[in-house]
C-alpha cells in the first residue's frame, strides 16, 4: 500500500510529461518547415496526420514498453483524463 502512494506523484508527473509531448506542436512546425515549398502535398493534412501519429505513438509506447500492469494502467488513466479535459474545454469553446 505504501509503495502505491509513493508511485502516484511520479506516475502523475510522467503522465503530464507524456501528454505535453503528445500535444506539443513545436517539433511538427520544424518538420513542416523542412518540407520543400514546391512539394505537391496538402500541408494541413500532413501536419494533422503527424499530430495524430504523436498521439498514437505515445499510447502505443506506454502499452508496449511498460510491463508492470498497475503502472501502465495508472499512466494511461492520467493521460486519458487530460485528453478528456481538453476535449471538454474545446467543446465548450465551440458552443460559445
Amino acid at each position: 500500500m505504501e509503495k502505491s502512494k509513493k508511485e502516484k506523484p511520479g506516475i502523475e508527473k510522467a503522465g503530464e510529461d507524456l501528454f505535453n509531448f503528445a500535444i506539443n506542436r513545436e517539433d511538427l512546425k520544424l518538420i513542416m518547415s523542412l518540407l520543400p515549398e514546391e512539394a505537391y502535398i496538402k500541408r494541413e493534412t500532413v501536419e494533422y496526420e503527424l499530430q495524430i501519429l504523436k498521439f498514437i505513438s505515445t499510447g502505443w509506447g506506454i502499452t508496449i514498453f511498460l510491463r508492470t500492469p498497475h503502472i501502465r494502467i495508472d499512466l494511461q488513466s492520467c493521460i486519458g483524463k487530460r485528453f478528456i479535459s481538453i476535449r471538454k474545454t474545446y467543446l465548450k469553446q465551440l458552443i460559445l
